[in-house]
């Protein structure tokens, strides 16, 4: 759990930034949920991974989003 900010709050400004707009965020929250994946979305991540997240599933997660 990070303090004050989530990792929606968090990934938005970056995402909308004109420097940072082409870098890919991946989401990692404590918890699943439909509501927290759209957030995500939202917020501008490229994808959502919930933990506890294998390496072979973040490498992928990773993979994806640097080819998108």
């Amino acid at each position: 759990m990070m303090p004050r900010l989530d990792g929606c709050q968090t990934c938005a400004p970056s995402t909308r930034s004109h420097s940072f707009k082409d870098i890919p965020a991946i989401k990692l929250p404590s918890t699943d949920g439909l509501s927290g994946r759209a957030r995500g979305r939202v917020a501008g991540c490229g994808g959502c991974l919930t933990k506890p997240v294998t390496e072979a599933e973040l490498l992928a997660k990773i993979e994806t989003a640097l080819k998108s």
